[in-house]
């Protein structure tokens, strides 16, 4: 798709990649689906202006809960779920042009505020987090990242994440066993 050699790409914190902003504006745009997290905030806007609202690099090392919004994962997951933001600074989203998955819960500094985002764009998806896969990751983190994943690919093939689980090997019953306590 559009000048990249997959349709799911994944634009890591931090990355050090030069990405051409129109490629990736087109990559979407034809029906790709893209996963970007935390400090790839400034490679989003230029991509898609107008879609995202960012604060800046302004969020605080801590963890909070995040209310899962979207309901798909809320049946997996629960209501709330932990999530750490380990690095000293991280891109806060104020708001964006799709629908918000998780939001900060209550009681937090980031209450009410998008967490993780899908955001539609021409024939493509656009997902972006504002927390990042860090090294040290909890079992949950880790679960939670493949849930993510699965979204993206049902988002893509117009599935379930049971199905999208179950296509690639991955058992999602096993993974809302973990989150039973959020229940």
């Amino acid at each position: 798709k559009a000048g990249f050699n997959c349709d799911l790409l994944f634009l890591n914190c931090g990355t050090s990649d030069n990405i051409d902003s129109a490629g990736l504006r087109k990559f979407v745009e034809s029906g790709g689906c893209v996963y970007a997290s935390d400090l790839t905030d400034d490679i989003i806007s230029r991509a898609f202006p107008g879609y995202f609202n960012f604060e800046g690099h302004v969020g605080e090392e801590c963890k909070i809960y995040a209310d899962v919004v979207d309901t798909e994962l809320r049946e997996i997951v629960g209501n709330k779920i932990m999530i750490e933001f380990d690095m000293p600074i991280w891109a806060v989203l104020r708001g964006s042009r799709g629908q918000t998955l998780l939001a900060g819960a209550k009681g937090s500094d980031y209450a009410g505020l998008p967490i993780m985002v899908k955001v539609p764009f021409g024939k493509g998806i656009i997902f972006y987090t504002c927390f990042h896969n860090h090294a040290q990751a909890s079992e949950k983190e880790r679960a939670l990242l493949q849930l993510l994943v699965l979204k993206q690919i049902g988002s893509n093939s117009n599935s379930s994440i049971e199905d999208a689980g179950a296509s690639i090997g991955i058992d999602v019953n096993a993974i809302k066993a973990m989150f039973r306590s959020n229940f």
